[in-house]
């Protein structure tokens, strides 16, 4: 990133569901569907 970097970073929102179309932990399966949303400010040269 040379003489730049990163001035901030916020992380909203964080969650993990069960997959769609799934029941509440119902199903003995892994996976989960994640979503996070960050945002992140840039110093520029």
């Amino acid at each position: 990133m040379g003489e730049g970097g990163i001035k901030s970073a916020t992380q909203g929102y964080f969650s993990i569901d069960p997959r769609d179309g799934e029941a509440d932990g119902a199903s003995d399966t892994p996976y989960k569907k994640v979503r996070v949303v960050t945002t992140i400010d840039f110093y520029l040269n």
